[in-house]
């Protein structure tokens, strides 16, 4: 479900880019401007996606681009309620939360008003504010069905700008209609203190930030491919001990297998590449899902896997019909890091 409703995303961001312009036409001899606009744009849209699909064909994995992207969608049974955002532990999410979908029926109201008086279109602010509704009403899709908080960082992002703008226009609206000189002046510098104390809250988060990146960065140096990403010692531990545990049973001719979320995080610095099992989680699958991930464990001869120790929190879209099956049908031989250990 995630896929397609990203998908649909780019689809409603494309139509926007394209025939926003089409409100804006009031007579017969604005249409062929209007066309030549949106043909030129329509082909630097379509551009990328001909790259693509000629990348699909060269590589020969456009079969698997349709199991995975499209035919895999109904396997994707995970969700969470936006009203999970409501309780998270940052309170700018919280309000955020709360701001977001009030703000956009908000500008869907206006433009119902707009469209019913098209002529008020030519306005720059009418113009703009239609704009970022659709770019916000497309951007928001992202959200569903996971809405986390990296979620709605992504799918909020156009609604926060449309915030900022009408912020703007509202207060300068405010000024242009107050007769008093002080009260003008008290706005403005309301508002010029407020832009300050974020820009000061902005650059002490940002370099607590960069402290963190810089403390951690001596961690990873021997992991390839890990360098510029902070690691903290623990981990590197974990990815190194357990990186070396899978090319030492490799050695030995055995096929080992992570299912666990964590799984590309080991099998990138010792390059390997296991497909499926690199993202372990619900709606990777294709459309065969689990049962397409249990028919292979099936299929392998010589097979180890590594499932996290029971008592351990497992992602919350791990795929717990795969682990327990494995479990139930495999031996328990051995342990590492976080992990056990089963023989097929």
């Amino acid at each position: 479900m995630a896929i397609l409703f990203k998908q649909t995303s780019g689809i409603i961001l494309s139509v926007i880019f394209i025939g926003y312009k089409i409100l804006e036409i009031d007579k017969a001899s604005e249409i062929k401007q209007f066309l030549k606009i949106a043909l030129a744009r329509a082909l630097g849209v379509l551009m990328p996606v001909l790259v693509f699909v000629v990348y699909l064909i060269v590589t020969n994995t456009y079969m698997e681009f349709i199991d995975y992207a499209i035919l895999g969608i109904g396997t994707f049974s995970n969700s969470s309620s936006y009203l999970s955002l409501l309780k998270s532990s940052q309170i700018s999410i919280k309000i955020l939360a709360i701001i977001v979908p009030i703000v956009i029926i908000t500008m869907l109201i206006i433009c119902i008003f707009i469209l019913a008086k098209r002529k008020l279109f030519k306005d720059s602010f009418i113009r703009s504010l239609y704009i970022l509704f659709a770019y916000s009403i497309a951007d928001i899709t992202a959200i569903y069905p996971i809405a986390d908080v990296s979620h709605f960082g992504v799918g909020a992002i156009c609604t926060i700008i449309s915030i900022i703008y009408l912020t703007y226009n509202l207060i300068y609206i405010l000024c242009k209609h107050i007769k008093y000189d002080k009260i003008i002046f008290a706005i403005k510098t309301f508002v010029e203190a407020l832009s300050i104390l974020i820009f000061i809250i902005y650059i002490w988060y940002s370099i607590t930030l960069l402290s963190s990146y810089i403390k951690n960065l001596p961690n990873n140096k021997n992991l390839k491919h890990f360098n510029g990403i902070p690691t903290d010692e623990s981990l590197y531990s974990e990815i190194s001990d357990i990186g070396e545990y899978l090319l030492e049973k490799e050695q030995e001719g055995k096929t080992v297998y992570i299912l666990d979320t964590m799984s590309a995080i080991i099998t990138i610095p010792i390059d390997k590449y296991y497909k499926n099992y690199d993202m372990f989680n619900l709606g990777n699958f294709g459309k065969r899902g689990e049962d397409g991930i249990i028919e292979d464990l099936k299929n392998t001869e010589n097979l180890l896997v590594l499932i996290r120790k029971e008592g351990l929190p497992k992602n919350w879209q791990h795929p717990y019909k795969v682990t327990d099956y494995a479990i139930e049908n495999f031996d328990r031989i051995d342990e590492i890091a976080i992990f056990d250990v089963y023989e097929k």
